[in-house]
């Protein structure tokens, strides 16, 4: 959910200017620099490169309506170009920010140890987090759509396989109670005799 969270936001950024791109990154404070740095390193540079360029064109593609303002290279659809941008973001901000500034590089060490594999963060408050990082770009939030949970390899149109996959999110409250981050699902309003989905939404 991170990764994809941040990736949605990195091709956001990709999608505006130069000049529009740098009245964002140019004027975060110390703390905004340590929780996108941190962030980016906890759940997207640490994914393999390869793998992040694998999703990144699906990205550029689903995401190409989504926005109303768009640079030259998003109007003429060079997704090639677009991933060479958005990997150079990602390299100016991981290197950029940490080197000018000491305590931003404390900072981030210091979130990377909170979010390792012997803490004990819990994903209510990765939600959290990511809210904080989305809010510094002016959005409101996060929504999460969830659709066809019965088509994919492990549910097979199986009623029974797709509720055991959306169950542990719907059984655990706390992750439909963040502020500012939603889940919408898109079920059955029937398992037999329907086929109008079920939406279920989270408060905000």
């Amino acid at each position: 959910m991170a990764f994809l969270t941040i990736e949605s936001l990195l091709v956001w950024l990709s999608s505006l200017t130069v000049e529009e791109r740098d009245q964002y990154t140019t004027n975060l404070d110390s703390e905004e620099k340590s929780l996108l740095v941190g962030m980016l390193q906890a759940f997207y540079v640490s994914r393999a490169e390869n793998e992040r360029h694998q999703t990144i064109s699906a990205a550029l593609k689903l995401l190409n309506q989504a926005w109303s303002t768009r640079s030259a290279l998003w109007i003429n659809k060079k997704w090639t170009s677009l991933s060479g941008v958005l990997s150079s973001i990602v390299d100016l901000i991981t290197k950029k920010y940490v080197a000018e500034s000491a305590d931003v590089a404390a900072n981030v060490d210091a979130f990377l140890k909170t979010m390792g594999p012997d803490s004990r963060i819990t994903p209510r408050i990765v939600l959290e987090k990511l809210v904080e990082l989305v809010n510094i770009f002016g959005f409101s939030g996060v929504v999460v759509l969830v659709d066809k949970v019965d088509e994919t390899e492990f549910t097979q149109n199986s009623a029974e396989a797709a509720s055991k996959l959306v169950h542990p999110l719907l059984a655990h409250i706390q992750l439909l109670e963040v502020p500012g981050f939603a889940w919408q699902l898109f079920l059955w309003s029937q398992v037999e005799g329907s086929k109008n989905p079920l939406v279920l939404r989270s408060s905000v």
